[in-house]
């Protein structure tokens, strides 16, 4: 069985809590990347991704300041990591029961790498490619 190891994608980017959202919002666009990891040190501390920027939307465009704006102040603190060691079909499943679209993946404190659901889908198609006719 495939781990979360095979799949993730391990050059992951993290950004202090003090990053500007507008740069952050601009590195996400350059890199083509759904989420970041808001980390402290090694340690990350929470998530970035584009719902937290739509559910924020009006928050940024409407503060003065938009470019004070930190992504300590607006990201999901709550972080629901995997192990890289964790079956790929669990963390799905985690996924979906979540609600999330991306999974740090944390070994010892550290994070080493990041799962979307994009990377899980891709995997089931190919695990089940056989049964599909995909004409």
């Amino acid at each position: 069985m495939r781990t979360v190891r095979d799949l993730m994608m391990k050059n992951v980017i993290t950004v202090p809590a003090a990053t500007p959202v507008v740069e952050a919002v601009k590195t996400m666009q350059e890199k083509k990347i759904g989420a970041l990891i808001v980390s402290e040190g090694e340690k990350p501390v929470g998530i970035f991704t584009e719902r937290d920027l739509v559910g924020k939307f009006f928050v940024i465009i409407e503060n003065p300041n938009i470019n004070e704006i930190k992504l300590g102040d607006i990201m999901t603190k709550h972080l629901i990591t995997v192990s890289p060691d964790q079956a790929y079909s669990d963390s799905l499943k985690y996924m979906e029961v979540k609600g999330i679209r991306h999974l740090p993946v944390v070994e010892e404190d550290r994070v080493v790498g990041i799962l979307s659901v994009r990377d899980l889908l891709n995997q089931v198609i190919s695990d089940y490619q056989h049964h599909v006719d995909l004409k």
